[in-house]
């Protein structure tokens, strides 16, 4: 089970079936999640762990607008750019004893 402090939402993953952790599976089995979720909060309690608060100023919204921004935009930037600069054939400068 995973669970996220910035939005207070919780993962669960087979690990058995699913070692990707790529099939969320916290909706079909709310009751082992939430028992999973007890022991974890109850195991960082006994280990006086410190815990992050709610950051009431994160923006969902505006997270993925910029993680959109950097795969649309920046990642399809850098992509051309580096194709630019394979597609060019790239030789040695000459040496000063001209070998």
């Amino acid at each position: 089970m995973i669970h996220y402090w910035e939005d207070d939402h919780d993962e669960l993953y087979h690990l058995g079936r699913d070692p990707g952790e790529r099939d969320d599976v916290a909706a079909d089995n709310p009751e082992a999640t939430e028992s999973l979720k007890n022991e974890l909060f109850a195991f960082l309690g006994r280990r006086s762990a410190k815990a992050p608060h709610s950051d009431t100023d994160y923006d969902a919204e505006q997270a993925a607008a910029r993680d959109r921004f950097y795969r649309d935009t920046l990642l399809q930037r850098l992509e051309a750019d580096q194709a630019t600069l394979y597609a060019a054939p790239h030789y040695p400068p000459p040496s000063p004893s001209g070998s």
